[in-house]
């Protein structure tokens, strides 16, 4: 294959060598080239800076200088050839034609595909669809005889959280549906870490397992476009920013950006990936992220059955193969159960409709009516931790219930608290510092932008709004609680020790 490629210029002959394919779906619009490693084909981006290196070593003196050149000459003979073939373009799982393929990732180049009549195991080139390299390491291979209830003893969840991870991982290997985020709330030391990392690994392992908190959400979106599955680990806080970030990762996302700040140059990153997200006492406070969320909440760990981190590894990657066969076997009964179908009153419909047909299939623990259930008291439970989540809410709902017990007519619009902001600001960082809550923001500008982010997006379903404008002198705040039966009821604010006596007496 050496000596096609002179150091500028590739020609038409060059271009017949190597297969070209235009993407379509989340990589609409991107050229992929495939080409052979080592006797092995490999599918890349055009503009990969792996292709760029393969150039390198396949052309008779071309200097990885002159590889950009022969790479934009080969998009150009791509870009106007008819012939260049569309293709969907995939990390680690991708369906096409009702069947869908899970990439294994092994040397072998191994695709599980899988269909009504049940999965199989066959050439990655066979696949109508195109994986692409990733962080993700391999998978096993999947054997047959297993039960999803054998991945029952890694989990310290109750029936409905058990229920709700397996409706997570079924829906995690269906591109066709949603995917819904699987949000794990714990203590310290009820093993949130290591339950997401299991899960990751079930379908999607690599290297680095659970992320800890990523600091932009750009840089988010960079390590996300390489991975199935991302898990995000100990998460404190969420703000609407952030909330939306997840919501259009598992819909599906495209992120442009300059290369350089020099120049115009841009680069694009295309992502619809599968989420956990972690944390200790957090809650999908908004109503978008809530409605894409199974929220499940961790159990104690109990010390007299408790094993070393390193035995319940290792009987997980015995148990693997099995475990993740019976997925692909009920992954295989639901789309083979087309037509069966159920009422259920829930924002991800055709997500909870695939899941009760792989439950009608008698191949889960538990039956469709048992899932319907528990995606409705879940729903109704998780408004009641909205407050509790976010602590300035927490803050101002009990500031609210203070209020309450000095009224005499507890069903007339109440006016909480009236003046600048900067004094009501002063007094609850004063109490935040006290009760060491490090979530409070730490001046008055951010302080106003994040009350009205927590009125418009928590207090506002439990009657509490808050109102701004200005003085001469200074920016103003009116706190109102309203009553009505439209509202939730009125509850105990959970996660803080508060004395909003003290507070009260001094606003």
């Amino acid at each position: 294959m050496r000596g096609l490629l002179s150091p500028n210029s590739v020609s038409k002959d060059d271009f017949e060598k190597i297969s070209f394919f235009k993407g379509t779906g989340t990589n609409s619009g991107e050229f992929y080239v495939r080409f052979s490693v080592s006797g092995v084909l490999e599918v890349n981006l055009l503009n990969s800076e792996r292709f760029k290196r393969w150039l390198v070593n396949y052309g008779n003196d071309l200097e990885y200088k002159d590889a950009k050149n022969a790479v934009d000459n080969l998009r150009a003979i791509a870009e106007f050839d008819e012939a260049v073939e569309e293709r969907d373009i995939c990390t680690r799982i991708g369906c096409n034609a009702g069947k869908i393929y899970l990439c294994i990732y092994d040397k072998e180049h191994r695709v599980i595909e899988i269909d009504a009549d049940g999965w199989r195991i066959i050439n990655e080139y066979e696949a109508p669809v195109l994986f692409i390299p990733s962080s993700s390491g391999a998978i096993p291979i999947p054997e047959r005889g297993g039960s999803v209830n054998d991945l029952r003893e890694f989990l310290n969840v109750d029936d409905d959280d058990f229920r709700l991870i397996v409706g997570w991982l079924l829906a995690s290997l269906n591109p066709d549906v949603d995917r819904p985020i699987l949000w794990v709330n714990g203590e310290k030391g009820y093993g949130k870490t290591e339950l997401t990392n299991l899960l990751k690994n079930l379908i999607d392992p690599d290297a680095t397992g659970a992320l800890a908190p990523v600091n932009s959400v750009r840089d988010f979106k960079v390590v996300a476009s390489s991975r199935y599955i991302v898990g995000l680990d100990n998460i404190s806080r969420i703000t609407k920013e952030w909330s939306d970030t997840f919501c259009r990762m598992v819909t599906g996302i495209s992120f442009v950006a300059r290369k350089l700040y020099t120049d115009s140059t841009t680069f694009s990153i295309k992502s619809h990936n599968s989420l956990i997200i972690n944390g200790k006492n957090l809650m999908p406070i908004y109503d978008d992220l809530e409605d894409r969320c199974f929220c499940i909440t961790l159990k104690k760990l109990d010390k007299t059955n408790r094993k070393s981190k390193e035995k319940i590894r290792a009987s997980f990657e015995e148990k693997r193969p099995k475990i993740l066969g019976a997925f692909l076997d009920a992954i295989s009964a639901a789309l083979k159960n087309i037509d069966y179908n159920k009422d259920i009153d829930t924002r991800m419909l055709d997500t909870c409709h695939f899941i009760i047909k792989a439950a009608n299939s008698g191949l889960l623990p538990f039956s469709d009516d048992d899932f319907i259930a528990t995606i409705v008291k879940k729903r109704d439970e998780t408004n009641l931790y909205d407050i509790s989540s976010d602590p300035l809410a927490n803050i101002i709902y009990a500031i609210v219930e203070e209020k309450l017990k000095t009224e005499n007519n507890a069903e007339a619009e109440i006016k909480v608290y009236q003046g600048p902001t900067r004094e009501l600001f002063d007094k609850i960082k004063e109490y935040a510092q006290t009760a060491e809550m490090k979530e409070i923001p730490q001046e008055t500008r951010s302080f106003g932008r994040r009350l009205k982010e927590v009125s418009e997006e928590i207090l506002s379903k439990y009657g509490v709004t808050a109102k701004f404008d200005r003085d001469s002198k200074n920016r103003r705040v009116t706190i109102m609680y309203n009553p009505s039966a439209d509202h939730l009821l009125i509850k105990p604010a959970n996660n803080v020790n508060t004395n909003t006596d003290d507070i009260i007496g001094r606003i």
